[in-house]
């Protein structure tokens, strides 16, 4: 691979086993890394976890070399990560565009994040000191995070990784992380809170439980990782998704109970989400009619962020959580755009988790509220049926299916449900449901069926 590599203009480091390869990544900064999962020492699989929990290569184009008949390998490194993978022997034509296709989607998402318009910074500030009646900024200090690098120019060949494809938030929330975990110390300090432990980390920011003292309830932190000076776009996403969610409340949205910037760090601290995760609830498995209330409380969280002109981008069962009592609420706005008002769109960002992202966001086109049920839609599908409209192997394949694939068909038993998946995962957003107060009243339409069916056969 380092012939064919060199051969064709690439700058390329190589390493024999896991933990040189490592060392090599932090100390190259490379743009790309391509991996041989059966290294020796810290294997494929383990090279790939540590990048991706570490924010200065959290976003490092990764891919992934196996043998062709080695599928279970493959589909774990893409649930790690994994940006592609190759398949033994390798072709010079393969492997060189694998490659450049992985630098060339790291480029695309870097300058779209870097054009990413946001409110400038004194203006989001002031939005804060408004709402919250201060124009202090409230002391928080802890340890800054790690600076994610730039692009340097230069290829390691050790594994081939995607970047962001799959979730890098971790939201570890619910009763069964807290046993065990609230003794252990944290070292993070935010004035007003008794911070219990970190539990959770993603590429912006991490999440710590704590109490807050003035009203003795849990709360999260959510702490972004570096100094402003270190990461101004960071910085200012973070703002953004204080200004979004300061202004919303709504039964279905989580609750944000306080905001702190500082010179070192900021903080966001929200409800305590005792419920975890949809994504919990749907491997345990949910009936029909849960599947049908939680898809309605779903669109009554994103009738209300869209009635605020915000389009949240990310809908995936990972941020839909729920309280104690079975309440479903939409969380991490942190790639939530704001539009001008409801039926703008945003041109050119591919920002989302490629199972749940929508025709218009794979191939970089229109953004409106549209985006945000087709992504419902697809979770709406998981719930009836337990797996996943569209699936494959590599990232390309899933979007593939996105842009080009029918809209699947439910079983008989199902039937009653299709109306709804038909206008949820149309390819093209005129054709889904014009809002989510349409999804709503489709909702009730088959709760009313659903009811004098019921009733007949007493």
């Amino acid at each position: 691979m380092s012939r064919m590599l060199s051969h064709a203009g690439f700058e390329v480091h190589v390493a024999s086993e896991g933990a040189e390869g490592l060392a090599k990544i932090k100390a190259a900064k490379p743009d790309v890394v391509v991996c041989d999962l059966s290294m020796p020492g810290v294997n494929g699989f383990g090279l790939l976890e540590l990048l991706r929990n570490d924010a200065a290569t959290a976003h490092l184009p990764f891919v992934v070399v196996t043998s062709a008949e080695d599928r279970e390998s493959v589909r774990r490194g893409l649930r790690l990560g994994a940006d592609d993978y190759l398949s033994k022997p390798l072709d010079r034509e393969e492997l060189i565009a694998a490659v450049m296709q992985a630098l060339d989607k790291h480029r695309r998402l870097t300058q779209l994040v870097a054009e990413t318009a946001f409110s400038p910074q004194e203006q989001l500030l002031d939005i804060y000191r408004s709402r919250s009646g201060r124009d202090d900024q409230p002391h928080v200090s802890g340890p800054a995070g790690a600076r994610v690098s730039e692009t340097t120019g230069r290829l390691v060949q050790q594994t081939v990784l995607f970047s962001g494809a799959l979730d890098q938030t971790r939201q570890a929330i619910g009763d069964g992380l807290e046993n065990g975990i609230a003794d252990r110390p944290s070292e993070l300090v935010v004035r007003g809170y008794r911070v219990l432990a970190k539990i959770g980390e993603g590429g912006m920011s991490t999440a710590y439980l704590a109490v807050q003292e003035s009203h003795q309830r849990k709360a999260v932190l959510k702490v972004v990782k570096v100094r402003r000076e270190d990461d101004e776009s960071l910085w200012r996403r973070f703002f953004q998704e204080c200004a979004i969610l300061s202004g919303i409340d709504h039964k279905h949205v989580v609750r944000i109970y306080d905001q702190g910037f500082g010179d070192e760090m900021a903080y966001i601290a929200m409800e305590y989400l005792a419920g975890g995760t949809l994504r919990e609830v749907i491997d345990k498995g949910v009936s029909r009619r849960q599947a049908l209330s939680l898809l309605s409380q779903a669109a009554s969280g994103l009738a209300e962020i869209h009635q605020h002109g915000i389009v949240h981008r990310d809908i995936k069962p990972a941020n839909l959580m729920l309280r104690s009592e079975g309440v479903l609420v939409l969380t991490d706005f942190g790639v939530a755009k704001r539009l001008n008002h409801i039926g703008n769109t945003v041109y050119g960002e591919i920002l989302g988790t490629p199972y749940y992202l929508s025709p218009e966001q794979a191939h970089g086109g229109h953004i409106s509220p549209a985006t945000d049920l087709y992504s419902l839609g697809v979770i709406f599908y998981e719930m009836l049926t337990g797996s996943r409209p569209y699936e494959g192997e590599t990232i390309s394949e899933i979007v593939a299916q996105h842009l080009t694939a029918p809209v699947p068909r439910l079983p008989a038993e199902l039937s009653e449900f299709q109306r709804l998946i038909d206008s949820m995962l149309a390819k093209r957003p005129e054709e889904r449901f014009p809002d989510s107060a349409a999804v709503l009243s489709e909702i009730d339409r088959v709760w009313t069926i659903q009811a004098l069916h019921n009733s007949s056969l007493m």
